[in-house]
């Protein structure tokens, strides 16, 4: 048996492509293993390219190979002492997270430039860092986080849109991203006609809850990244997530904005008509230019206007965000000192949801007389 590992770049890189010469060799396409794997034809390329960093996939495909053709296929992949072989570094043990029911969150803004994408994808990045399984769930028919994330030549065969269109699984449109503990469900460009096309479906806003339902038991955290309108796809995040997150620009216009934005966000956790489970998680504010004025008197009017609902870290402004994306890069990889903000954030979250829960729980304990 394959033993479980952790690849460096250059050996999962030369450990697909023994594996790919060996499918090849033996007439066997991606999409005769995907189906013989159940897996799609795109992750079955991103193994033979080495990109997918979890060693199941590998294993997977060696064994499949080894019972259709023969030992010594096997021995060609997993003989550490083969010169055709690439080198296995032995897992670490990894300190896992603390246990907690998963996490559904929304990333909501009130219009385009308060760095919605942004936020999201270095969240659930930071989330993942931690050790936590994160699945980061596109809406935007832009797809910017889509594209921020998994591999430009990675072929999908099903998308959010597909999902929410047409009530397809879910679970079979997850693909790999580039980062070890996050996964994502991508966006295609068709999402942005999906208003339209769901116009008249009572009840189609529900439809999204239930489908992700099943992926709970995989991840402990899923976020979604939704369009800057409260369309079809938004109102569907919300009623499928426990809380939502309002990023906001300290900009004068962004700032008043939030006061009419918020009610309408909260409207959907009416317990009666909509989400009874949504809560507010909080605002967090990016593109804070440091020790300037108007930085100083946003904070002080958000804390003034929204109190604990405002979090104590924020995200400065920094032209590297802009070029992240295009490299399809993280703050993490490029700057340590500009990454403690997400990592704040990040800490945040974890905190105000764990507080949530003992506060539940304590009220649970109460209302039972103590039992």
């Amino acid at each position: 048996m394959m033993s479980t590992a952790v690849f460096d770049q250059e050996a999962r890189h030369e450990l697909g492509e023994n594996l790919k010469f060996i499918c090849q060799s033996k007439g066997l396409s991606q999409k005769a293993l995907a189906k013989a794997l159940h897996l799609s034809t795109a992750t079955i390329s991103k193994v033979w390219h080495g990109q997918v960093i979890k060693p199941t996939h590998y294993q997977s495909m060696a064994e499949y190979l080894t019972q259709t053709f023969g030992e010594d296929v096997f021995d060609l992949v997993s003989d550490p002492d083969d010169e055709h072989t690439a080198e296995v570094v032995p897992l670490e043990p990894r300190q896992n997270p603390p246990a907690m029911e998963c996490q559904v969150i929304t990333i909501a803004a009130r219009k385009g430039g308060a760095t919605k994408t942004t936020t999201t994808v270095h969240l659930s990045a930071a989330l993942a860092r931690q050790g936590y399984r994160v699945l980061l769930i596109d809406l935007d028919g832009q797809k910017d986080a889509t594209e921020w994330l998994i591999d430009p030549e990675q072929e999908l065969a099903l998308t959010a849109d597909n999902v929410l269109r047409d009530g397809q699984d879910p679970a079979l449109a997850i693909v790999p991203s580039l980062h070890e503990n996050l996964d994502v469900l991508p966006a295609s460009a068709q999402m942005d006609s999906i208003e339209s096309a769901m116009a008249g479906q009572w009840g189609m806003e529900r439809r999204l809850s239930g489908l992700i339902e099943p992926l709970k038991s995989s991840y402990d955290f899923i976020l979604f990244d939704c369009p800057a309108a409260m369309d079809f796809r938004i109102v569907s995040a919300l009623m499928s997530s426990n809380w939502v997150l309002i990023p906001t620009t300290a900009s004068t216009l962004d700032l008043k904005g939030l006061i009419s934005f918020i009610p309408r966000v909260l409207h959907f956790a009416d317990p009666i008509r909509f989400n009874p489970k949504l809560q507010f998680l909080g605002i967090v504010v990016s593109r804070v230019k440091r020790n300037t004025l108007l930085a100083r008197d946003a904070q002080q009017w958000l804390g003034e206007e929204f109190e604990d609902l405002l979090f104590d870290h924020v995200i400065h402004e920094s032209t590297r965000y802009q070029e992240l994306a295009g490299y399809q890069s993280l703050i993490f990889d490029h700057d340590p000192e500009w990454s403690k903000d997400y990592q704040g954030v990040a800490g945040e979250i974890l905190d105000r949801i764990n507080n949530s829960n003992v506060k539940q729980s304590q009220a649970h304990t109460t209302s039972h007389g103590g039992q």
